[in-house]
């Protein structure tokens, strides 16, 4: 990653590429793990990693890896056509540089190293005044509507918190202006927020087809949305915070996909509709921080509802179970596509060095506290987490075990909210029916040690289609079907991502998807034979099945109404099912049944 500061040679063609990224991203899950672990050695690498990378920034302040710092948008397009072939408008500079700055940022902190923050600082500075100089708009640099530079935001917001530079806040105030212009100039979040549709749709009849299709981009455009949150609680703009809000109910609604995350292979395109389902890794761990962000800012358990279910699924689906790598597409059938390098790198890809993230997003949600001092556990999944005042450990291995053990330590008398998620239409404390308000149960505990066992309705549930596919979007996913993305190079071939022509149900237990897996002993005939499996016409039990090389595994049992037995199958959860980097052309499972 640091060598790329050394070669700058991501403007070496007439586009931009992305190798940038990879030391920012890499930073910030570094730095988040030593803030979580205080590991010394990690924090000495950390520290070590930033001069060095420091030792490369120009007396002006500029750290990137383009020759040509003033690069920021592709303007011979004609050149481009002629040079690569097709119309590549990529421009990563600003980007890249995005992560550079909010890395340095984060290692700063954590490390108590000033002149790691000050660097942050000079190489922020230098973009803002090169910007200011050339007259340059910064939604009018880079490539997808600007939706990439502009992730700068959060970044800008956090420098300005650690330094107090008024420079930083105005740029903020910039980037948001842009957002709410006269003539509805993409991606305009304010003017189109009440649209009450898929950002895919906001242009229709002003964009082509195409530019229709390319332009959200799911992991950018999530980032500038959870910027704006937290713009708001830097400067108090309720209207900022109401936006990302309406936002995040337009896309849990038309762009959530069937393995529970939002997109459509780094597209927002009514990916509601399009059954064949496959989400990037990125756009997985930026979905997640928005839904952190927003859980954070109003503590409401619809957000962490939402969470949990990404996490449990997309997410952990996405990391292959020995630790070591990762996936590039997390997929609703078949086999999950893992991640090969990228930008000319060798040890780097964008989606795996996101994944720490994911992980500390997840944890640092877990426990959170009211301004009235109430503590909130959202999670049950096992862990220890503590506030001042208060620890928890949760135990029990949920929600593949039955039961969330929570073993709480006070200091004093204190008000602990659960949440109760909205899948579940109960929730039993000690074994008793607990009041609901709101998605939280609350117990009161006492100073000293306690123990609460919580009990969820765990039974299987079928699981209709996200949304139905209309006449319109069927031709829309006929058109994507022959987009380069829908195909991935792997050993050289072209391999196709099947098109689903119906609509078929899936099996949920708790927060968990069930899938049909090799893993489990499902054969392949059993796994791509998809049935009309009713949600109102059939039911299905689950029988545990032990020694399976998987978190969870059952024999799913189906039945008609009546009761007469229709099939049975062998299912894991859904992310144990494909986590692992496959052989060519292997067949592992479907979520559909």
């Amino acid at each position: 990653c640091e060598q790329a500061f050394v070669d700058r040679d991501d403007d070496s063609t007439g586009v931009g590429m992305w190798k940038g990224e990879f030391w920012g991203k890499t930073m910030l899950g570094f730095a988040r793990v030593a803030d979580y672990t205080q590991d010394p050695a990690l924090i000495r690498f950390i520290r070590e990693s930033c001069h060095r990378l420091m030792a490369l920034q120009e007396p002006d302040g500029y750290l990137g890896t383009y020759r040509r710092k003033d690069f920021v948008k592709v303007t011979d397009l004609e050149g481009v056509r002629k040079s690569l072939g097709w119309d590549c408008d990529w421009n990563w500079n600003i980007w890249c540089r995005t992560f550079t700055v909010w890395g340095l940022c984060e290692a700063g902190r954590v490390t108590g190293d000033r002149t790691i923050v000050e660097a942050a600082a000079r190489s922020l500075e230098q973009l803002i005044d090169m910007l200011h100089e050339k007259g340059i708009d910064i939604v009018d640099t880079g490539c997808n509507a600007g939706l990439p530079s502009c992730t700068v935001l959060r970044p800008a917001l956090l420098l300005h918190k650690a330094t107090g530079n008024g420079k930083f806040l105005a740029f903020a105030r910039e980037i948001v202006a842009k957002w709410d212009r006269e003539g509805n100039l993409p991606p305009n979040f304010f003017r189109n927020a009440d649209k009450d549709v898929s950002p895919y749709r906001w242009y229709e009849g002003v964009f082509s087809q195409r530019q229709n299709q390319e332009w959200p981009k799911v992991n950018e455009m999530t980032s500038c949305l959870s910027g704006l949150i937290e713009y708001a609680q830097a400067t108090g703009d309720g209207r900022s915070l109401d936006v990302a809000r309406k936002l995040f109910e337009v896309l849990w609604r038309d762009e959530r996909n069937a393995v529970g995350s939002v997109g459509y292979n780094d597209r927002f395109h009514d990916a509601a509709t399009i059954p064949s389902a496959i989400t990037e890794p990125c756009d997985v761990i930026v979905w997640l921080m928005f839904c952190q962000d927003l859980y954070l800012a109003t503590g409401e358990a619809k957000y962490a509802d939402v969470m949990e279910e990404t996490y449990l699924n997309a997410f952990l689906a996405g990391v292959c179970r020995d630790g070591t790598w990762g996936m590039r597409g997390v997929r609703s059938h078949v086999r999950n596509t893992a991640a090969l390098p990228q930008s000319g790198m060798t040890h780097n890809h964008c989606c795996v060095a996101n994944l720490p993230r994911g992980f500390m997003d997840f944890a640092e949600a877990t426990l959170a506290r009211d301004a009235d001092g109430a503590y909130r556990l959202a999670f049950y999944t096992d862990a220890t987490a503590k506030m001042e005042g208060l620890s928890v450990e949760v135990s029990g291995n949920w929600p593949v075990g039955d039961v969330a053990h929570v073993k709480v330590s006070a200091e004093r008398k204190a008000t602990l909210k659960l949440r109760v998620p909205a899948w579940s239409p109960f929730v039993r404390v000690n074994g008793r029916d607990a009041a609901v308000r709101d998605g939280w149960t609350s117990v009161e505990v006492p100073a000293g040690t306690s123990a609460y066992a919580l009990s969820f309705d765990l039974s299987a549930k079928i699981v209709p289609p996200v949304k139905p596919l209309d006449a319109a979007n069927a031709q829309c996913e006929e058109i994507i079907s022959k987009r380069w993305y829908l195909q991935r190079p792997e050993n050289g071939d072209l391999v196709p991502y099947a098109i689903l022509r119906d609509h078929l149900t899936r099996v949920r237990r708790g927060p968990l998807y069930l899938a049909k897996a090799s893993a489990v002993g499902a054969t392949e005939a059993e796994m791509f034979l998809w049935r009309r499996v009713s949600p109102s016409g059939c039911a299905c039990r689950l029988e545990p099945l032990e020694g399976k090389p998987v978190w969870g595994a059952w024999k799913a049992r189906f039945s008609r109404s009546d009761g007469k037995p229709m099939f049975e199958v062998n299912v894991s959860d859904y992310q144990s099912a494909g986590d692992r980097r496959e052989k060519p052309e292997e067949k592992m499972f479907s979520i559909y049944f």
